[in-house]
Protein backbone atom coordinates (compact mmCIF):
# COMPACT_ATOMS: atom_id res chain seq x y z
CA UNK A 1 0.00 0.00 0.00
CA UNK A 2 1.19 3.77 -0.10
CA UNK A 3 2.75 5.62 2.46
CA UNK A 4 3.44 2.73 4.78
CA UNK A 5 7.15 2.90 5.86
CA UNK A 6 8.00 -1.06 7.32
CA UNK A 7 10.65 -2.12 9.89
CA UNK A 8 11.09 -6.04 9.95
CA UNK A 9 10.45 -7.58 13.03
CA UNK A 10 10.22 -11.32 13.92
CA UNK A 11 7.44 -12.27 16.82
CA UNK A 12 5.63 -15.73 18.24
CA UNK A 13 2.71 -14.62 16.85
CA UNK A 14 -0.54 -13.22 19.49
CA UNK A 15 0.27 -13.68 23.08
CA UNK A 16 -3.20 -13.70 25.47
CA UNK A 17 -3.37 -12.86 28.81
CA UNK A 18 -4.91 -12.26 32.11
CA UNK A 19 -5.88 -9.15 33.29
CA UNK A 20 -4.22 -8.06 36.33
CA UNK A 21 -6.11 -8.53 39.48
CA UNK A 22 -8.75 -5.18 40.43
CA UNK A 23 -6.53 -2.44 41.94
CA UNK A 24 -3.63 -2.85 39.23
CA UNK A 25 -3.12 -1.35 35.86
CA UNK A 26 -0.94 -2.19 33.22
CA UNK A 27 1.29 0.25 31.00
CA UNK A 28 3.10 -1.46 28.03
CA UNK A 29 5.38 1.58 26.95
CA UNK A 30 7.75 0.03 24.31
CA UNK A 31 9.28 2.15 21.91
CA UNK A 32 12.16 1.61 19.24
CA UNK A 33 14.16 4.63 17.41
CA UNK A 34 11.26 6.78 19.23
CA UNK A 35 12.14 10.51 18.92
CA UNK A 36 9.05 11.82 20.31
CA UNK A 37 8.65 10.85 24.30
CA UNK A 38 5.22 10.89 25.84
CA UNK A 39 5.51 13.59 28.33
CA UNK A 40 4.23 11.41 31.43
CA UNK A 41 7.81 9.49 30.58
CA UNK A 42 10.25 11.42 29.87
CA UNK A 43 12.68 10.40 32.42
CA UNK A 44 12.05 6.62 30.20
CA UNK A 45 14.66 7.90 27.35
CA UNK A 46 15.52 4.69 25.36
CA UNK A 47 15.66 4.05 22.21
CA UNK A 48 16.62 0.09 21.95
CA UNK A 49 14.41 -0.98 25.11
CA UNK A 50 11.05 -2.53 25.34
CA UNK A 51 9.28 -1.73 28.67
CA UNK A 52 6.57 -3.06 30.63
CA UNK A 53 5.87 -1.23 34.04
CA UNK A 54 3.22 -2.51 36.53
CA UNK A 55 1.76 0.32 38.40
CA UNK A 56 -0.96 0.33 41.23
CA UNK A 57 -3.03 3.11 39.90
CA UNK A 58 -6.63 2.42 39.59
CA UNK A 59 -9.50 1.04 41.38
CA UNK A 60 -10.25 -1.13 38.33
CA UNK A 61 -7.87 -2.37 35.51
CA UNK A 62 -6.70 0.02 33.08
CA UNK A 63 -4.79 -1.05 29.47
CA UNK A 64 -2.52 1.54 28.25
CA UNK A 65 -0.15 1.65 25.44
CA UNK A 66 1.36 3.92 22.76
CA UNK A 67 -0.55 3.69 19.74
CA UNK A 68 0.75 4.47 15.62
CA UNK A 69 1.32 7.78 16.51
CA UNK A 70 3.15 7.90 19.99
CA UNK A 71 -0.41 8.78 21.70
CA UNK A 72 -1.61 7.18 24.72
CA UNK A 73 -4.72 4.59 24.55
CA UNK A 74 -6.57 3.53 27.68
CA UNK A 75 -9.13 1.04 28.36
CA UNK A 76 -10.92 -0.57 30.62
CA UNK A 77 -11.44 -4.58 29.92
CA UNK A 78 -15.16 -5.99 30.05
CA UNK A 79 -13.80 -9.24 29.17
CA UNK A 80 -10.91 -9.51 31.53
CA UNK A 81 -8.50 -10.77 28.17
CA UNK A 82 -6.08 -9.02 26.17
CA UNK A 83 -3.64 -9.74 23.83
CA UNK A 84 -0.34 -8.30 22.60
CA UNK A 85 1.55 -7.21 19.34
CA UNK A 86 4.04 -5.29 17.40
CA UNK A 87 2.78 -2.74 14.48
CA UNK A 88 4.73 -2.44 11.50
CA UNK A 89 7.32 -0.29 12.67
CA UNK A 90 8.39 -2.24 16.10
CA UNK A 91 6.17 -0.91 18.77
CA UNK A 92 4.80 -2.86 21.17
CA UNK A 93 0.61 -2.74 22.13
CA UNK A 94 -1.62 -4.33 24.69
CA UNK A 95 -5.36 -4.50 22.81
CA UNK A 96 -8.30 -6.03 24.72
CA UNK A 97 -9.66 -9.41 22.59
CA UNK A 98 -13.30 -8.85 21.37
CA UNK A 99 -14.51 -12.34 22.51
CA UNK A 100 -17.90 -12.08 20.07
CA UNK A 101 -15.41 -11.88 17.28
CA UNK A 102 -14.86 -14.63 15.43
CA UNK A 103 -11.36 -15.90 16.40
CA UNK A 104 -8.58 -16.90 14.06
CA UNK A 105 -9.18 -20.51 12.20
CA UNK A 106 -5.29 -21.31 10.73
CA UNK A 107 -3.08 -23.45 12.27
CA UNK A 108 0.37 -21.88 12.27
CA UNK A 109 1.96 -23.84 14.50
CA UNK A 110 2.20 -27.10 11.84
CA UNK A 111 1.12 -25.22 8.72
CA UNK A 112 3.04 -22.04 8.02
CA UNK A 113 6.02 -21.08 6.46
CA UNK A 114 7.54 -17.75 5.63
CA UNK A 115 10.01 -16.00 4.93
CA UNK A 116 9.94 -11.65 3.60
CA UNK A 117 7.22 -12.58 0.95
CA UNK A 118 7.39 -16.00 0.47
CA UNK A 119 5.16 -17.83 2.25
CA UNK A 120 3.26 -21.84 2.23
CA UNK A 121 0.40 -23.17 4.10
CA UNK A 122 -0.25 -26.63 3.64
CA UNK A 123 -1.31 -29.73 5.40
CA UNK A 124 -4.42 -28.29 7.08
CA UNK A 125 -7.28 -30.42 5.64
CA UNK A 126 -9.32 -27.25 6.00
CA UNK A 127 -7.79 -24.35 4.10
CA UNK A 128 -5.48 -24.12 1.08
CA UNK A 129 -4.11 -21.02 0.42
CA UNK A 130 -3.88 -18.80 -3.56
CA UNK A 131 -0.89 -16.51 -4.14
CA UNK A 132 -1.39 -12.59 -5.21
CA UNK A 133 -0.24 -9.39 -5.48
CA UNK A 134 -2.14 -5.76 -4.64
CA UNK A 135 -0.70 -2.66 -7.30
CA UNK A 136 -1.29 0.90 -8.29
CA UNK A 137 0.32 3.14 -10.58
CA UNK A 138 3.54 3.28 -8.83
CA UNK A 139 4.30 -0.49 -9.87
CA UNK A 140 4.18 1.25 -13.27
CA UNK A 141 3.38 -1.12 -16.59
CA UNK A 142 2.98 -4.42 -15.89
CA UNK A 143 3.67 -7.60 -18.04
CA UNK A 144 0.92 -9.83 -16.44
CA UNK A 145 1.27 -12.94 -18.34
CA UNK A 146 4.96 -13.06 -16.68
CA UNK A 147 3.34 -12.36 -13.31
CA UNK A 148 0.81 -15.39 -14.16
CA UNK A 149 3.93 -17.73 -15.21
CA UNK A 150 5.33 -16.95 -11.90
CA UNK A 151 2.53 -18.48 -9.93
CA UNK A 152 0.46 -15.67 -8.39
CA UNK A 153 -3.24 -15.93 -9.19
CA UNK A 154 -4.94 -13.02 -8.23
CA UNK A 155 -4.48 -9.16 -8.40
CA UNK A 156 -5.92 -6.38 -5.91
CA UNK A 157 -6.18 -3.25 -7.86
CA UNK A 158 -5.72 0.50 -6.47
CA UNK A 159 -8.95 2.49 -7.96
CA UNK A 160 -7.95 5.29 -6.23
CA UNK A 161 -7.28 7.83 -3.05
CA UNK A 162 -8.43 10.96 -1.26
CA UNK A 163 -6.15 13.31 0.15
CA UNK A 164 -4.84 13.22 3.54
CA UNK A 165 -5.33 16.86 4.19
CA UNK A 166 -8.55 18.01 2.13
CA UNK A 167 -10.60 14.47 1.23
CA UNK A 168 -10.28 15.29 -2.71
CA UNK A 169 -10.71 12.30 -4.48
CA UNK A 170 -7.97 11.26 -6.56
CA UNK A 171 -8.13 8.16 -9.54
CA UNK A 172 -5.07 6.12 -9.84
CA UNK A 173 -4.74 6.52 -13.58
CA UNK A 174 -3.46 2.88 -14.18
CA UNK A 175 -6.35 1.04 -12.19
CA UNK A 176 -8.28 0.14 -15.48
CA UNK A 177 -5.45 -1.00 -17.63
CA UNK A 178 -4.14 -3.17 -14.72
CA UNK A 179 -8.17 -4.63 -14.47
CA UNK A 180 -8.37 -5.36 -17.95
CA UNK A 181 -4.93 -6.94 -18.37
CA UNK A 182 -4.68 -8.76 -15.43
CA UNK A 183 -8.29 -10.79 -16.13
CA UNK A 184 -6.87 -11.55 -19.83
CA UNK A 185 -3.85 -12.98 -18.24
CA UNK A 186 -5.97 -15.15 -16.25
CA UNK A 187 -5.76 -13.71 -12.84
CA UNK A 188 -8.62 -12.91 -10.61
CA UNK A 189 -9.07 -9.37 -9.88
CA UNK A 190 -10.24 -7.47 -6.67
CA UNK A 191 -9.73 -3.69 -5.98
CA UNK A 192 -9.18 -1.33 -3.23
CA UNK A 193 -10.18 2.46 -2.29
CA UNK A 194 -7.39 4.03 0.27
CA UNK A 195 -9.48 6.23 2.11
CA UNK A 196 -9.44 9.21 4.17
CA UNK A 197 -13.03 9.97 4.67
CA UNK A 198 -14.25 11.17 7.93
CA UNK A 199 -17.41 10.60 7.90
CA UNK A 200 -20.27 8.46 6.49
CA UNK A 201 -20.78 10.52 3.91
CA UNK A 202 -17.16 10.93 3.15
CA UNK A 203 -16.88 7.41 2.68
CA UNK A 204 -20.40 7.03 0.16
CA UNK A 205 -18.41 9.88 -1.84
CA UNK A 206 -15.51 7.46 -1.80
CA UNK A 207 -17.02 4.66 -3.06
CA UNK A 208 -19.21 5.72 -5.70
CA UNK A 209 -15.86 7.30 -7.34
CA UNK A 210 -14.45 3.64 -6.79
CA UNK A 211 -17.47 2.71 -8.22
CA UNK A 212 -17.93 5.23 -11.38
CA UNK A 213 -13.87 3.80 -11.95
CA UNK A 214 -14.66 -0.13 -13.04
CA UNK A 215 -18.01 1.45 -14.46
CA UNK A 216 -19.27 -2.12 -14.31
CA UNK A 217 -16.29 -4.76 -14.86
CA UNK A 218 -17.11 -7.62 -12.98
CA UNK A 219 -14.80 -8.48 -10.07
CA UNK A 220 -13.96 -11.82 -8.98
CA UNK A 221 -13.08 -10.94 -5.50
CA UNK A 222 -13.95 -7.77 -3.39
CA UNK A 223 -13.77 -4.03 -3.68
CA UNK A 224 -12.34 -3.14 -0.18
CA UNK A 225 -12.42 0.11 1.69
CA UNK A 226 -8.86 0.86 2.76
CA UNK A 227 -8.67 3.36 5.87
CA UNK A 228 -5.03 4.22 7.30
CA UNK A 229 -3.08 6.67 9.01
CA UNK A 230 0.01 8.20 7.26
CA UNK A 231 2.73 7.22 9.18
CA UNK A 232 4.83 10.70 10.13
CA UNK A 233 2.72 13.15 9.26
CA UNK A 234 -0.68 14.10 10.15
CA UNK A 235 -3.68 12.92 8.34
CA UNK A 236 -7.53 14.09 8.52
CA UNK A 237 -8.50 10.82 9.63
CA UNK A 238 -6.06 10.44 13.10
CA UNK A 239 -8.74 11.69 15.63
CA UNK A 240 -11.61 9.50 14.05
CA UNK A 241 -13.18 7.41 16.65
CA UNK A 242 -13.44 3.77 16.80
CA UNK A 243 -17.25 4.60 16.19
CA UNK A 244 -16.75 6.52 13.44
CA UNK A 245 -13.82 4.66 11.80
CA UNK A 246 -16.95 1.71 11.85
CA UNK A 247 -19.30 3.91 10.52
CA UNK A 248 -17.21 4.97 7.96
CA UNK A 249 -16.78 0.83 6.70
CA UNK A 250 -20.36 0.12 7.09
CA UNK A 251 -20.89 3.14 4.80
CA UNK A 252 -18.63 2.01 2.18
CA UNK A 253 -19.12 -1.69 2.08
CA UNK A 254 -23.52 -0.92 2.25
CA UNK A 255 -22.52 1.29 -1.13
CA UNK A 256 -20.37 -1.28 -2.66
CA UNK A 257 -23.22 -4.14 -2.17
CA UNK A 258 -26.19 -2.17 -3.30
CA UNK A 259 -23.56 -1.70 -6.48
CA UNK A 260 -23.69 -5.42 -6.86
CA UNK A 261 -19.93 -6.16 -5.96
CA UNK A 262 -18.66 -8.14 -2.73
CA UNK A 263 -17.44 -5.32 -0.26
CA UNK A 264 -14.10 -6.32 2.16
CA UNK A 265 -12.47 -3.86 4.68
CA UNK A 266 -8.66 -3.86 4.47
CA UNK A 267 -7.03 -3.78 8.44
CA UNK A 268 -3.67 -4.00 10.55
CA UNK A 269 -3.33 -4.77 14.24
CA UNK A 270 -3.59 -1.50 15.41
CA UNK A 271 -6.86 -0.77 13.71
CA UNK A 272 -8.24 -4.03 14.95
CA UNK A 273 -7.18 -3.53 18.56
CA UNK A 274 -8.09 -0.18 18.84
CA UNK A 275 -10.15 1.60 15.51
CA UNK A 276 -13.18 -0.77 14.46
CA UNK A 277 -15.54 -3.40 16.16
CA UNK A 278 -14.68 -6.30 14.61
CA UNK A 279 -18.15 -8.48 14.60
CA UNK A 280 -19.10 -5.80 12.57
CA UNK A 281 -16.65 -5.39 10.31
CA UNK A 282 -16.78 -9.65 10.33
CA UNK A 283 -19.51 -8.98 7.74
CA UNK A 284 -17.32 -8.23 5.28
CA UNK A 285 -14.31 -10.01 3.64
CA UNK A 286 -11.46 -9.33 5.60
CA UNK A 287 -8.07 -8.41 4.11
CA UNK A 288 -5.95 -8.61 7.47
CA UNK A 289 -1.51 -6.98 6.46
CA UNK A 290 1.20 -8.45 8.76
CA UNK A 291 4.21 -8.43 7.82
CA UNK A 292 5.26 -10.63 11.18
CA UNK A 293 7.23 -14.14 10.68
CA UNK A 294 3.42 -15.18 11.99
CA UNK A 295 0.48 -13.48 11.66
CA UNK A 296 -0.55 -12.07 15.26
CA UNK A 297 -4.29 -11.44 14.63
CA UNK A 298 -6.76 -13.07 17.08
CA UNK A 299 -9.39 -12.39 14.50
CA UNK A 300 -10.78 -14.27 11.26
CA UNK A 301 -9.69 -13.13 7.94
CA UNK A 302 -9.68 -14.38 4.45
CA UNK A 303 -6.57 -12.25 2.62
CA UNK A 304 -3.26 -11.37 3.94
CA UNK A 305 -1.18 -9.04 2.59
CA UNK A 306 2.64 -10.62 4.18
CA UNK A 307 4.92 -8.30 2.61
CA UNK A 308 5.48 -5.02 0.88
CA UNK A 309 8.76 -6.03 -0.48
CA UNK A 310 8.37 -8.74 -2.88
CA UNK A 311 10.01 -8.96 -6.35
CA UNK A 312 7.74 -10.80 -8.85
CA UNK A 313 8.45 -11.30 -12.40
CA UNK A 314 7.14 -9.23 -14.50
CA UNK A 315 7.13 -5.91 -12.07
CA UNK A 316 9.59 -3.59 -11.73
CA UNK A 317 10.68 -2.75 -7.95
CA UNK A 318 8.78 -3.76 -5.28
CA UNK A 319 5.28 -4.83 -4.87
CA UNK A 320 3.35 -5.64 -2.27
CA UNK A 321 2.24 -10.22 -1.50
CA UNK A 322 -0.83 -11.43 -0.65
CA UNK A 323 -2.64 -14.01 0.19
CA UNK A 324 -5.63 -15.93 -0.15
CA UNK A 325 -7.14 -18.68 2.01
CA UNK A 326 -9.57 -20.41 0.77
CA UNK A 327 -12.12 -23.17 2.40
CA UNK A 328 -11.77 -26.62 1.17
CA UNK A 329 -15.02 -27.28 0.76
CA UNK A 330 -15.03 -24.42 -2.04
CA UNK A 331 -12.92 -26.06 -4.26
Amino acid sequence: MVYRKVRKINVKGPVLCMCPPRGYAILHVVRRNQRRTNMKFKHLKTALTSIVLSLCLAASPVLSTFAWDGSEVEATPDQGQVFNFYDAWGLYHCALLDTTARPCPYDWANCWQHEDYLATYENDPNYRIVKGIDVSVFQGDIDWAKVKAAGYDFVIVRLGHSGSRTGSIGLDKNAQINLVNARMAGLLVGAYYFSQATNEAEAITEANAALSLIQGFPLDLPLFYDPEFIRGRACRVDNLTKEQFTANTVAFCSTVAAAGYQPGIYSNLVFEGFHLDMPTIQNYSVWYADYASIPQTPYDFQYLQISETGQVPGITGNVDVDLMFIPTTQQ
